[in-house]
């Protein structure tokens, strides 16, 4: 899954189950506010892999190396306390009221464990035992970008927002829909880009919750890799 998508995903599991607040306005940082960031820091940590791809110049990294340690259900309670550990010293740095270390634990690792789910699901394979195993168990319910699935988790989020604050609600919510009615445009013309299938249909079906077939995924994600090779070795 996209790391935008976790990012949303993350911070929807925080308002809805974890106590947590709106994002914005950055103060005054609240313990609630506080939970939202966190778990949907969580929830991108482990694509954090993607910079040594960035940093390599071997176009197969992306495959020996991505959704391996910091994808793994066996390295994630690791992770969870050290990034508990560097949120509490940052908070007691600027004053803030943040969870307990033991609360910043446990939310960093539904976090963590929300990324490795929804990875788990797409195509691509995640290495959930490494350093153990290094096999790629995939469910292959859905390709690695699904916009009807961000929709989904983005929605409720933005219509929270919209009517939080009931004076500029109608304000808020043209502004969402001038804002967001381009974005199918924009996902076709992404499409054409990377060489997706994204039919006139499809194109239709983006907020209606219809997706690509599963062969047609299979056929996209050998394009987008064959272009990623492509651009490595050029």
């Amino acid at each position: 899954m996209d790391t935008i998508t976790h990012g949303i995903a993350g911070a929807l599991i925080g308002k809805a189950f974890c106590g947590g607040d709106s994002m914005f306005p950055l103060k005054p940082a609240s313990r609630a506010r506080i939970a939202t960031w966190a778990l949907m820091l969580g929830a991108i940590f482990p694509d954090c892999d993607v910079f040594r791809d960035m940093l390599s110049k071997n176009p197969l990294l992306i495959i020996t190396w991505h959704r391996s340690y910091t994808h793994s259900l066996l390295m994630l309670p690791l992770f969870a306390l050290a990034l508990a550990g560097v949120t509490r010293w940052i908070a007691r740095k600027f004053s803030w009221d943040a969870p307990s270390y033991a609360a910043l634990t446990g939310i960093y690792a539904i976090g963590i464990a929300s990324h490795i789910l929804l990875d788990l699901v797409t195509t691509f394979g995640t290495m959930v035992w490494s350093p153990v195993a290094w096999s790629r168990p995939a469910w292959d319910l859905i390709f690695i970008v699904d916009f009807s699935l961000t929709g989904i988790l983005l929605i409720p989020q933005l219509l929270a927002w919209v009517h939080r604050d009931e004076k500029h609600a109608r304000r808020r919510a043209v502004m969402m829909w001038m804002l967001f009615v381009p974005v199918t445009f924009g996902i076709a013309a992404l499409g054409r880009i990377v060489g997706a299938p994204i039919s006139a249909a499809a194109r239709a079906g983006i907020f209606s919750g219809r997706d690509l077939g599963r062969r047609d995924r299979r056929r996209t994600m050998f394009r987008i890799h064959t272009l990623s090779s492509r651009r490595g070795a050029g």
